[in-house]
């Protein structure tokens, strides 16, 4: 499986969207139904576990919506 559609389904998994939610790349905590700054921890530990990777602190701060999260992890990844 690819990294982006892994990625999806974490988020998906994590928020408890439902299958015919379409993950689109604006979607952002505070904007999307059940991503709360709870939610956001709990995804954003999912993540670097899935991918062993971790986050800095600046990055964390630039993480506005999916489409910036998906970009730095595959960046992390040499994608």
């Amino acid at each position: 499986m690819d990294i982006e559609k892994r990625l999806d389904e974490i988020l998906r998994e994590t928020l408890l969207l439902d299958d015919d939610v379409v993950i689109t790349g604006d979607m952002a905590p505070g904007k999307t139904d059940n991503w709360n700054s709870l939610q956001n921890m709990e995804l954003i530990s999912r993540i670097e576990e899935e991918f062993q990777i971790e986050f800095e602190f600046d990055e964390l701060m630039e993480f506005d919506n999916w489409a910036k999260i998906k970009q730095v992890v595959l960046e992390k990844k040499g994608v």
